[in-house]
């Protein structure tokens, strides 16, 4: 049976969390089709004592069956010039995948699902097998409640970050698996045409 998020975790990781979390930037608000959520169009990322300036590349949301899951946006550092989902994807840079869910998610479920899309296109039970098990066991027994963010920061040459409410920022190390989390939105086998288009859309902008 999946538990709540306590009270008194969340106090503690918060100042830690939001540390972590990138924060706006920009005034402009991108709108996301067929939800009322807005992102900004950049962000900034404090690492160490540097702040990263990120641009938006796309918004999209993500639907199952007839209801809205969560609503996701793409951001690259500002200086970074891919010119397609490839190059998006495989870009090791500072990057950022922020989701805010719709609606509860069960935190093995969401887990569940990431590892589906990574096994798209990475079918191998061996390939990424530690670091999917990190990545289990952060979202194991949480409950993601609606209008929670989650973040995947990557970080060049280290790896990514999953940043979920209540927990610990988790550093999962390998840019390769890193690349992984992007191509469950950009690869070749990915959630959907629709939100690959989304995130794209003001990618050369």
């Amino acid at each position: 049976m999946p538990r709540a998020l306590s009270a008194a975790p969340l106090a503690l990781a918060l100042p830690l969390l939001l540390a972590c979390a990138p924060l706006a930037w920009g005034q402009s608000q991108l709108k996301v089709e067929g939800s009322k959520k807005t992102f900004p169009s950049e962000v900034q990322h404090k690492h160490e004592k540097k702040q990263i300036p990120l641009r938006c590349t796309g918004v999209a949301l993500r639907e199952k069956v007839w209801f809205n899951v969560y609503v996701i946006a793409s951001y690259v550092a500002k200086e970074a010039t891919p010119k397609d989902a490839a190059a998006l994807a495989k870009a090791d840079v500072w990057k950022i995948l922020h989701l805010q869910l719709e609606r509860d998610v069960d935190g093995d479920d969401m887990s569940e699902a990431f590892v589906e899309a990574i096994r798209s296109n990475y079918p191998k039970e061996s390939q990424f097998k530690s670091e999917i098990d990190q990545m289990n066991k952060l979202f194991a027994d949480q409950e993601c409640k609606e209008n929670q963010s989650i973040h995947f920061v990557w970080q060049p040459k280290v790896g990514v970050s999953v940043l979920l409410p209540g927990c610990k920022p988790l550093l999962i190390k390998g840019v390769a698996f890193a690349q992984a989390i992007w191509e469950i939105y950009l690869g070749k086998k990915n959630v959907g045409k629709d939100i690959k288009e989304g995130l794209l859309k003001r990618l050369k902008k």
